[in-house]
């Protein structure tokens, strides 16, 4: 490995993130992808199903984090334990496999490492890993994973795909339609979403005691003067 390091420094010093940590690891790095990490809130007006792979579950700041890192971008994910990072970066690996790329993953633990080869596994991907550490890395098992790769490969059909996709696209619209719907704010500056929030709030209030006048008492002047009003006050 030493040995390596040495005689192919220059060509690994190609790498803009290998370069930044030979020569300058004491200062900030600096990315030069372009770009940036799509927001959360802007994936469905930027991504279509079509153009996204993640077999795992994934909340919309994880599925950011996913396009990101297909795009080329460089970040750091940030998360408290139980949050769903080896979920997320297990989708990552998927959807840069899906879009022709080839990934690297390492960890200080094994135990991270079989977490993120297990999820893959389930989702019939373990055909597409490489298990390199540990008693893994043994000559005779690293051929034999290439051997299973090779024989199990198997390329899904694009039309598929893009029936299933067109189908989820439906799916999706409709149900940023209804969240747009209950966000949409009205001229009395109200959105449905805060009337619901301000109906449960009052929920268990008393109703108050209505009285009402008997019907005989309204002449149809009186009756035609409520229902101007009623109109007013749009009810």
């Amino acid at each position: 490995m030493w040995k390596d390091l040495v005689d192919r420094s220059a060509h690994l010093e190609k790498n803009r993130v290998v370069r930044h940590l030979i020569r300058d690891p004491d200062k900030p790095f600096q990315s030069f992808s372009g770009g940036s990490i799509p927001h959360p809130r802007e994936i469905d007006k930027k991504f279509e199903p079509k153009d996204i792979f993640h077999p795992l579950p994934a909340d919309s700041s994880q599925l950011a984090a996913v396009m990101a890192a297909s795009q080329g971008q460089d970040f750091v994910l940030i998360g408290p334990p139980g949050t769903g990072k080896s979920q997320t970066i297990a989708n990552i690996i998927c959807q840069c496999l899906a879009t022709g790329k080839t990934v690297l993953f390492v960890a200080e633990k094994t135990a991270a490492l079989d977490v993120v080869y297990r999820r893959l596994r389930e989702r019939g991907l373990g055909d597409c890993c490489l298990e390199l550490h540990s008693n893994k890395a043994e000559r005779r098992k690293f051929l034999d994973q290439l051997d299973s790769s090779w024989k199990n490969n198997r390329r899904a059909q694009a039309n598929d795909w893009l029936t299933i996709s067109e189908r989820l696209k439906i799916r999706r619209d409709e149900l940023n339609g209804y969240v747009a719907a209950i966000h949409q704010q009205h001229a009395n500056g109200w959105t449905v979403f805060h009337a619901f929030g301000v109906c449960a709030k009052g929920g268990s209030a008393t109703t108050p005691a209505l009285e009402w006048a008997d019907t005989i008492e309204h002449d149809v002047a009186a009756y035609r003067s409520l229902e101007s009003l009623v109109g007013e006050i749009a009810l």
